[in-house]
């Protein structure tokens, strides 16, 4: 990912120290050769007459030539790369970072060297080899084929190699994106001997190296993780910011080293630079690392205007994880970042994929918003959105089946309002429906992404998805919607069977497939969590209150994982918190009545999770009734009861024109429910067989 890249730039741009000669005698002959050098070096003329090796030393020494001369001499020696040997090639590679790219040699040049590099490394000792890495990194010199050298050489030496030239080379093959399986490895061998003999900052940069190029070698972090808590006093924040990314790029939670993050970072995250800053910001929210203090120095420091469209999409969507987008600073840069990136033209496709993120940093955020911000939404939102909808749409062909199951995941967390199928977001309804139904049909969803995906179709267009007849819709717009969700939910139907991962999921993903199951009347899934009540005294308040407009009551019973609080006949009344609601922007209208006692309908709409529990309660034959927790709370007693005594008299007109329900299972019509009884009741007739298990999905029988 472009974040690991550019987080693990950070530490790969340190400084090169001079290798020291071995010996006495050396020394004191290559003094010799630089005074000499110093000497002729006031007249450019005589460094032509320099020999290659001297050029070199003379290179290495700092402050030895001025920058003019410094230029000529790195340009002399390039032009005698064949009478190197290999400390020669290494000490003018080393001058090559102190050059102004404008005046560096050409790729030809660079590639001479690195051939003559190649043949000469069996001269050089392992911490020449370390320092060629380094260098090789710093001029980012096009010698791939001297890596593989490099590789193969350095691999041999590692069991003798120090601390200090393990980090040089795995920083370096790090920095030049080289994912070497062979190598790096056993550099992480080497290493394990020898951890508590590694400085704060090389470890830092050692196991934060393997992060960069996406290897995880979790018997190197898991031994790393005690040394690093046992360094943690002496780490600074930046050695902080790398053992994040290195952890975090795996998704690997170690309490003790969270612990550490967690009391560490608060005291010295300021010191970091803005664009190490927003690293962490990624790193904190995967490994769930928020405590106020450093929350506080994300909103106050962060500064977005210096970041990568990439990095800025990665980082959005942490922030929304750990609920900062709301505050005032975090929301004013994210809408100024926003409207200015989305507006400009994308060359090609790969630039355009950030957009991905910034969907995911909208979906985080609506689910802050609705936990903790009262569902309040900003009013950028919705411009954001249309301006997202073209990209996401090309995007979308290319999504992976992960991909797709997190972008519908996204649209079912964001606002109905805001997603609803119109112009604008049809075609990205249809896309992400059209690619759902490429990959189910291969089989390429795993069943934990399959389950995500049906669960969100259903929640995005319960009506679609509750109709039996959908095949014969007669609007062409909703027919990719509809042969999406007969393929996909056809797979999971069959999947369920076949596989025994329902227990094995998480809590979220058991609730998904236990909505799926009453969909499909699949009653018999093993391991489905049982629930327990968490509104039973505002329930049982009322309940007294349907008793006192004389009305029998029962519950709270469950339908499934869906609590019914009370129960009255086939009237569902359900309690409903105040985080199922969301505020809508000025100008949003709701495209599906929600009928019930709710939050003013001008204002709040249901989240789409919540409005497809109360749709497919109704298709299961009930009268299902939300019941707003904070609107019920406000009325007095005597509104209670003149709300419950109009719902309970005129409960039948929530179904359609009174006409007759036909209730099926499967394929199969089981009876047909007559509203229309001349007493009042409800009754039952042509039905065939007998009802087991709560109601079927019903059609209306015209």
């Amino acid at each position: 990912m472009s974040h690991t890249s550019r987080q693990a730039s950070c530490w790969l741009g340190s400084s090169w120290k001079l290798r020291s000669f071995g010996s006495r005698q050396s020394l004191r002959f290559a003094t010799s050769d630089v005074g000499v050098a110093m000497g002729q070096s006031q007249h450019n003329t005589h460094l032509s007459q320099l020999p290659v090796k001297t050029l070199g030393r003379l290179l290495a020494q700092p402050g030895a030539l001025n920058s003019v001369d410094y230029q000529a001499a790195v340009r002399l020696a390039m032009e005698q790369v064949d009478a190197m040997d290999g400390k020669d090639c290494i000490r003018v590679l080393g001058a090559l970072k102190s050059v102004s790219e404008t005046s560096r040699p050409d790729a030809a040049s660079l590639q001479s060297l690195g051939v003559q590099l190649s043949e000469r490394l069996g001269e050089i000792s392992s911490n020449d080899m370390a320092e060629l890495a380094e260098n090789l990194a710093s001029v980012s010199a096009p010698v791939a084929p001297v890596f593989a050298r490099l590789s193969a050489a350095f691999s041999s030496r590692v069991s003798a190699a120090n601390p200090r030239q393990l980090t040089k080379v795995a920083s370096a093959f790090a920095r030049a994106r080289l994912a070497d399986r062979r190598l790096m490895p056993r550099l992480a061998q080497g290493a394990l001997k020898q951890l508590h003999l590694f400085a704060p900052q090389d470890l830092s940069a050692f196991i934060s190296s393997f992060a960069a190029v996406g290897l995880c070698h979790e018997p190197l972090l898991t031994g790393s993780a005690k040394v690093v808590v046992q360094l943690g006093p002496r780490l600074s924040a930046l050695d902080l910011a790398l053992v994040a990314f290195s952890y975090a790029q795996f998704f690997l939670v170690f309490p003790t080293v969270v612990s550490l993050l967690q009391e560490r970072l608060p005291s010295c995250a300021h010191e970091l630079p803005p664009e190490r800053l927003a690293e962490l910001s990624v790193s904190c929210a995967r490994l769930e690392v928020r405590p106020m203090n450093l929350l506080s120095i994300f909103a106050r420091n962060l500064d977005l205007s210096c970041l990568s469209n990439e990095l800025l999409g990665q980082v959005s969507k942490s922030l929304s994880l750990l609920g900062l987008a709301s505050s005032p600073s975090i929301s004013t840069q994210l809408e100024h970042e926003f409207r200015q990136r989305l507006g400009q033209k994308f060359e090609a496709q790969t630039e355009a994929w950030w957009a991905v993120d910034v969907l995911d940093c909208l979906a985080a955020a609506a689910d802050d918003s609705r936990l903790n911000q009262g569902g309040v939404v900003s009013l950028f939102w919705r411009s954001v959105l249309e301006s997202l909808c073209p990209l996401l749409s090309d995007l979308i062909p290319s999504f992976t089946a992960a991909e797709a199951a997190t972008c519908y995941r996204s649209l079912r967390q964001l606002p109905p309002s805001l997603v609803r199928i119109h112009q604008s977001t049809l075609p990205v309804h249809e896309q992400l429906a059209l690619r759902c139904l490429s990959l189910a049909s291969v089989e390429a969803f795993s069943f934990p992404h399959l389950t995500s995906v049906a669960y969100s179709q259903f929640c995005l267009y319960p009506h679609l998805c509750l109709d039996k007849e959908m095949d014969g819709l007669s609007n062409p717009s909703w027919r990719s919607l509809t042969s999406s969700w007969k393929i996909t939910s056809d797979a999971w139907s069959v999947a369920v069977e076949e596989v025994a991962e329902v227990s094995e999921l998480e809590a979220q993903g058991r609730f998904q497939a236990e909505v799926l199951s009453m969909i499909f009347d699949l009653f018999d899934q093993p391991g489905l969590p049982l629930q327990t009540s968490q509104h039973r005294p505002v329930a049982l308040e009322l309940q007294e209150h349907i008793r006192a407009t004389g009305h029998e009551v029962k519950g709270p019973v469950w339908e499934g994982p869906f609590e019914i609080h009370a129960q009255s006949g086939t009237t569902a009344f359900c309690l409903m918190p105040t985080e199922a609601y969301f505020r809508k922007l000025p100008g949003d209208v709701t495209h599906v009545t929600q009928q019930g006692l709710q939050e003013n309908s001008e204002l709040h709409e249901l989240c789409h999770e919540r409005f497809a529990q109360i749709s497919l309660l109704r298709s299961r034959g009930w009268n299902a009734v939300p019941v707003a927790f904070e609107t019920w709370r406000r009325l007095d007693s005597a509104q209670r009861l003149a709300l419950l005594e109009e719902m309970l008299r005129e409960k039948m007109r929530t179904w359609p024109e009174q006409k007759d329900m036909c209730f099926w299972a499967g394929q199969k019509r089981l009876y047909t429910l007559s509203p229309t009884n001349t007493d009042g009741t409800t009754g039952f007739c042509r039905g065939t067989q007998s009802l087991r298990g709560p109601f079927s999905p019903f059609r209306i029988v015209n």
